[in-house]
Parts: C-alpha cells; structure tokens; sequence
C-alpha cells in the first residue's frame, strides 16, 4: 500500500474562493489530495495549473479518497506538512489500516 501513497502523491486538487471556508468542509483525505496536486504541479513550468488541478482530481476520484481512509491520521498530517513530493511519500511509514 506503501507503493499506492507513493503513487497517489502526484495527483488532484480543486479551488475555493475561501481557504479557511473550505478546509472546514473538506475531509482531512480531500485536504491532502488537493496537497498533493499542489506539490506535483508547483514545479512545472508553462502549464495551465487550474486544467491540470482539475484532471489531476477527477483522475483520482474515489480511489484516492478509499486509500487515504485507511491510513493513521498522523500519516496524513505529515503528508499535508510536507514541503515536496518526496517528504510526502516518506509519511507513509506503514501499510493503511485494515479495519477501516
């Protein structure tokens, strides 16, 4: 699962008009995907950011969000703390929990 997190760390986001109205209504799972895609996208130059933002979130859709479920809500937090991609994927120090 280590390999999907990895995997999932170049992928989606969406916009708000509100960053503080919007993060209290998404999900700790869909705060992080929209980190991900910030960070993959953050470093690629002469692109139209918010098309690929867009793609990048629908590519994902919800796999993405049944993946991050199962992981520790400390994986998570250190993902969404991470500066780059490669911090990122290290937070995923465990295979996601079974049980959820």
């Amino acid at each position: 699962m280590r390999m999907i997190f990895v995997v999932l760390v170049f992928v989606a986001s969406c916009g708000g008009s509100d960053d503080s109205e919007v993060t209290a209504r998404e999900t700790p799972c869909e705060r992080l995907r929209d980190h991900l895609v910030d960070l993959q996208l953050a470093d690629a130059p002469h692109i139209d950011r918010e098309a690929h933002r867009v793609t990048l979130k629908q590519s994902l859709g919800t796999d993405f969000l049944a993946t991050c479920s199962k992981l520790d809500r400390a994986e998570i937090d250190c993902a969404l703390d991470a500066p780059d991609a490669t911090t990122a994927s290290a937070c995923a120090t465990r295979p996601p929990r079974a049980d959820r």
